[in-house]
């Protein structure tokens, strides 16, 4: 009896941790391995790939400068610009784009940013975190069928003297550099009048 006793506690024994008796245990499963992701720019690209940290270290900060961006407008209370946008001129329609917001779209705030940003949280600031900022809000809050993926609109005499305009405001402001990065029209570079319009 002693001997069928110290047999069924062994075989408890066993069965709790894990082995022998009749309990089988199913080892655990392995995670897949990982993929790496695509490594993402530091956050400093707009610095390092453009040698501005030496040109900050050699004093050049953008001070006295007024940079212009042409875009979908310039958030004044984002903390990297605050206090140096010198003026906003609107020049989209307001009753279809919710002008009591600087920026709706967001895209001329993030190039303002790394234009003229200073530090602040993670980011490590812009190229001329000296320069003021001067903004032109031309895109809209909503983004028109011409959006860069569908067939596009053709460049016309009436664009150019839009951006005649647009360029003199900015110019009568103090604007010494302007940004303009969006896109998404065509322009025929065989049509003459088109031409003569924007070179003059």
């Amino acid at each position: 009896m002693a001997v069928g006793m110290a047999s069924g506690l062994l075989a408890v024994t066993l069965a709790a941790c894990g082995g022998g008796g009749s309990v089988h245990t199913t080892p655990p499963s392995v995670s897949p391995s990982t993929t790496p992701s695509t490594p993402q720019p530091p956050m400093d690209a707009q610095l390092s790939i453009t040698n501005t940290y030496a040109a900050h270290a050699a004093g050049y900060n953008g001070h006295g400068v007024t940079i212009g961006v042409v875009d979908s407008g310039i958030m004044r209370s984002n903390p990297t610009v605050a206090g140096r946008v010198l003026q906003e001129f609107i020049d989209v329609d307001p009753n279809q784009n919710n002008t009591n917001i600087d920026d709706v779209v967001g895209h001329g705030t993030w190039v303002s940013e790394i234009a003229a940003g200073v530090p602040f949280a993670q980011f490590p600031g812009g190229i001329a975190p000296g320069a003021d900022l001067v903004s032109a809000r031309i895109i809209s809050d909503n983004a028109p069928d011409d959006n860069g993926s569908t067939p596009p609109s053709t460049v016309t005499t009436q664009d150019a003297q839009f951006f005649q305009s647009v360029n003199q405001q900015l110019i009568s402001a103090g604007v010494k550099v302007m940004n303009n990065s969006w896109g998404g029209i065509t322009w025929d570079t065989t049509n003459a009048s088109v031409n003569q319009a924007f070179d003059a």
